[in-house]
């Protein structure tokens, strides 16, 4: 985008314009929503409703639409625009200029995941009891149901997962095998590398009761990689950023593998300017993967990422757009590093007033 000069608005009450200015440049935020954290199903904490409640509207800070504010302070004109489809995150991910977040689960580190369900409401256990919900079991947890669905992956090739939690969201696990050898520490995400001194390999229905039924191409006497946690005993998934089981075509399937060579970083097709990742504990699990490994850094203006540093409960998003959008400084198609370095000590602020035990990183 170029700059110029164009027409700025005289006083509030006027609907004129009484001078010449620069023009105001677009910034537009990306909100993508992962798996059961959906503003029409489980999801208070959408950027509106922050922005309704805590945002302090003025002379140099308007609203101008339900989705569209105006900081005159910045030159700043900012859109917001969501979706929960797999498919629209990537297509963002590869647009310039684009600011993209993304706001949901984790899962453990394997990457944003997405799907049309993540929770059933159930009616309260008692006529004056509260509301209640379970998990709603999909593949959409995993590989993915259709192509808007299932995980972007972008963590190491293998993360350790509770057997449960494969029983508990009903989806289709693709666990490491004995016969595949013992995963190398490298290779291992950082939660994993504590336990790979304990590895067992046993049969499933020796690790989990069900187990054997959830997993893919699995053969009478395969025995698979477990490791005892505090949450029962854990399987070892293949989950890596690239090369990770695809379903035969139509494949759910995605990875940033497909988006980014790491021996040819400067020809990425992830091209979005800003990409802050707001699952859980993404700096520990996605950052080293992304930018060390993978070697997708900045440069100049482009490549901004931002992570969280422990459990995130899905009270980030809000704060963040907020600090983003109130940046007091001009900085209209200049870089938008010092605007962004200031979110996130001013977002940082808003999470310790609610007692939050993570920051942005």
């Amino acid at each position: 985008m170029i700059g110029g000069v164009g027409a700025i608005r005289g006083p509030q009450s006027s609907d004129g314009f009484t001078a010449l200015g620069p023009i105001y440049e677009i910034r537009q935020l990306k909100v993508a929503y992962g798996i059961q954290f959906h503003p029409d199903e489980s999801l208070d904490f959408t950027p509106q409703k922050y922005l309704n409640d805590h945002l302090e509207l003025s002379d140099n800070l308007e609203k101008v639409g339900d989705n569209e504010y105006v900081n005159h302070l910045q030159g700043v004109r900012f859109i917001i625009e969501e979706t929960t489809s797999k498919q629209t995150f990537i297509n963002w991910l590869k647009t310039p200029e684009l600011h993209v977040i993304y706001m949901g689960h984790a899962r453990y580190g394997r990457g944003p995941c997405f799907g049309a369900r993540g929770i059933v409401r159930l009616p309260p256990a008692t006529p004056t009891g509260p509301p209640r919900a379970t998990l709603f079991k999909t593949e959409d947890w995993e590989e993915g149901s259709n192509d808007d669905s299932g995980i972007f992956r972008m963590g190491y090739p293998y993360i350790g997962v509770e057997a449960s939690e494969v029983i508990s969201h009903g989806y289709t696990a693709n666990p490491v095998k004995e016969s595949e050898g013992r995963p190398a520490r490298a290779d291992c995400d950082p939660d994993l590398r504590g336990h790979l001194s304990g590895l067992r390999a046993r049969t499933p229905d020796r690790i989990y009761p069900g187990l054997v039924s959830q997993l893919r191409d699995h053969h009478d006497g395969d025995k698979y990689w477990y490791y005892p946690s505090s949450d029962g005993p854990a399987i070892v998934h293949h989950a890596g950023w690239r090369n990770t089981f695809r379903s035969p075509p139509p494949s759910a399937s995605s990875d940033f593998g497909l988006l980014h060579d790491a021996g040819d970083p400067d020809n990425t097709q992830m091209k979005c300017r800003v990409f802050t990742h707001l699952g859980c504990t993404t700096f520990t699990h996605n950052y080293p993967v992304v930018r060390r490994i993978a070697n997708w850094r900045r440069s100049g203006n482009e490549r901004y990422a931002y992570w969280t540093s422990n459990l995130s409960y899905p009270h980030a998003l809000g704060p963040w757009v907020h600090a983003v959008i109130s940046y007091n400084r001009w900085n209209a198609f200049s870089p938008w590093g010092p605007s962004l370095e200031w979110a996130v000590q001013r977002a940082n602020r808003s999470l310790r007033a609610v007692g939050a035990r993570y920051r942005l990183i």
